[in-house]
């Protein structure tokens, strides 16, 4: 019997190998996150009534139209209050190929390689990208199971923040690209999901707003310090480090989407204590 690698490189019966390379048909939402490829469990712990919890998505392309250009990987990251900014859960999915598949697979916008992708600290995921012969799945199969898991996760959040009596903030650092993103490939790969953002997963769909954390920033900083950050449009967080004293956070901003989303749901809340008057003005 022939044998063939899955996705974390060990090996699997062809039989097997083919029943996972079949494109998802339950899009039931509201499963358990354990049972959704690539994210972490709920946590056991109950979250506090009345607590605000965040979970911000990210998405990695390979130019700017969804529908034109590649996605190759989505994450999402829930995280907890200040101070603690724990993060609660995890999901994330890359579409990471080898470099034969890459050229084969991938469409790129040159702008977009040439002015991001290529730059001295987006080179080393370039080079992974291009390396990386850990998923071998169809296109059609992989970034199916990928939107799948996504809509999944934020399905279960929201069932639980609904259970537990918590505020769920769902979060983005750009409310247009992103979701525009993650529409695309539900209306592509997961023709019988219905709902697509704004509006919530599942059979009982409502409007789901969708914050940004730049846009919410410079309104913040607008109301703190006068209309000359009203044309703010990048310098986000090093603008409130620079006003506040914002503690040093467990991730950095390295596009690689999960973490991105970790750091972009740790802003969110440090902007909210910051407006709570948790986190004070420099000395």
């Amino acid at each position: 019997m022939k044998r063939s690698v899955h996705s974390k490189g060990e090996t699997m019966d062809e039989g097997q190998a083919t029943e996972r390379n079949q494109l998802p048909t339950d899009t039931s939402l509201g499963k358990k996150t354990d049972t959704i490829p690539g994210a972490s469990p709920l946590p056991s712990v109950v979250v506090p009534k009345g607590t605000t919890v965040v979970l911000a998505f990210d998405v990695e392309r390979l130019g700017q139209s969804p529908t034109v250009y590649s996605t190759i990987e989505v994450g999402a990251s829930v995280v907890g209050p200040y101070p603690l900014l724990t993060e609660l859960g995890r999901y994330s999915y890359s579409e990471y190929r080898s470099e034969a598949e890459f050229a084969h697979h991938y469409v790129w916008e040159e702008r977009c390689r040439t002015e991001f992708w290529s730059k001295k600290e987006q080179e080393p995921i370039l080079k992974a990208i291009e390396a990386d012969t850990s998923r071998v799945f169809s296109v059609e199969v992989s970034r199916a199971n990928m939107i799948l898991g996504l809509i999944q996760f934020l399905s279960s959040w929201l069932e639980k923040s609904k259970n537990e009596g918590f505020t769920l903030r769902v979060v983005t650092d750009n409310k247009i690209s992103d979701p525009w993103t993650i529409n695309a490939l539900i209306e592509k790969y997961l023709p019988n999901v219905k709902t697509v953002l704004p509006y919530s997963p599942g059979k009982d769909s409502t409007y789901m707003k969708i914050f940004e954390t730049g846009e919410r920033i410079a309104g913040f900083l607008m109301g703190a310090f006068g209309p000359k950050y009203e044309d703010m449009t990048s310098g986000f967080e090093k603008t409130m480090r620079e006003e506040y004293d914002w503690p040093t956070f467990a991730v950095q901003h390295d596009h690689r989407a999960a973490n991105d989303a970790r750091h972009i749901a740790t802003t969110y809340q440090c902007l909210l204590a910051t407006a709570r008057g948790e986190i004070g003005r420099k000395s």
